[in-house]
């Protein structure tokens, strides 16, 4: 699942003058374009510009930040190794499966298992051996 961050406010203590901010103006807009000799939609044209631009000044004053987290490049990884020797095709005393059927179970690849958990937060790479190692999809 992509993390596509989230947005963080580093100066919080300036949320009550902003909110208080915000409602005075729109309280003046609302009493100065009523008022007014305009016709209706230019006093409400008047009126939600008048608001939008006071709060997105505001929305500034809390210093919001996009927050993302990223790992960093070969900190993070992990290798799942898999054995493929002639070894694993024996099977245990008492089992209807040998070893290597039993591996390939505990493998595989299914929506919220280990696998998937890990591929959140590390790079996986996975890897078979026998007499040599080699880079596959397991």
């Amino acid at each position: 699942m992509p993390d596509f961050g989230s947005i963080v406010f580093l100066s919080r203590e300036w949320l009550p003058v902003s909110v208080g901010v915000s409602a005075l103006v729109i309280l003046v807009s609302l009493w100065g374009y009523g008022r007014a000799r305009l016709p209706l939609r230019l006093k409400v044209a008047g009126i939600t510009l008048k608001t939008l631009g006071i709060a997105l000044l505001c929305f500034c004053l809390l210093e919001p930040q996009w927050v993302r987290e990223k790992t960093v490049p070969k900190a993070n990884i992990i290798a799942v190794l898999a054995d493929n020797s002639q070894g694993m095709t024996i099977r245990d005393a008492g089992s209807t499966t040998s070893r290597a059927e039993e591996m390939a179970e505990a493998l595989k690849s299914i929506p919220g298992g280990w696998q998937e958990a890990l591929d959140e937060n590390f790079v996986i790479r996975r890897y078979t051996f026998d007499t040599r190692r080699r880079r596959r999809r397991i």
